[in-house]
């Protein structure tokens, strides 16, 4: 598969995600953002780029979500110690990078990053649904390494 993010990839993504954006245009942005570690340094601060920082406001929302999530569905289950060992590996980045090449997106350095930028665009998308959002990342970790809907909640 080549670095390039098409339109038919991002239509696989939105597939495999369980969810139709009613604003496809988040979902361009979050599966073809380049973060700032990734090269894109000097995009940030430039006026003519505005999809990079609308990209890593994506990503910063989607990673705070991603993280609120797991921690509500993991601490409630185990001890501190052992919750925070699992979580760390469901929000590590080799475990976001294989959900997003499992869905579809090229496999390189920035894949983990959109991953948060696609739960933080459909964060926006669903105007601010939990439960919406909840469903979407339970969907992207079912693609990783880890057994995510192995863990009860009861």
């Amino acid at each position: 598969m080549s670095g390039k993010v098409t339109i038919a990839i991002i239509r696989e993504v939105q597939e495999k995600l369980g969810y139709s954006f009613i604003d496809f245009n988040l979902l361009v942005i979050a599966c073809t953002y380049v973060p700032v570690k990734n090269g894109g340094a000097n995009r940030l601060h430039r006026k003519d780029r505005p999809i990079t920082k609308q990209g890593w406001e994506l990503e910063t929302i989607g990673d705070a979500i991603l993280l609120t999530i797991v921690r509500q569905r993991i601490c409630p289950i185990l001890g501190v110690t052992e919750a925070h060992r699992i979580i760390s590996y469901f929000v590590s980045n080799e475990n976001l990078r294989i959900c997003g090449t499992t869905m579809g997106l090229p496999n390189f350095n920035s894949a983990a990053d959109r991953v948060e930028a696609i739960i933080g665009a459909t964060w926006i998308d669903t105007n601010e649904s939990g439960k919406e959002v909840r469903k979407v990342v339970e969907r992207i970790l079912s693609y990783g390494k880890f057994n995510y809907q192995s863990l009860k909640c009861d």
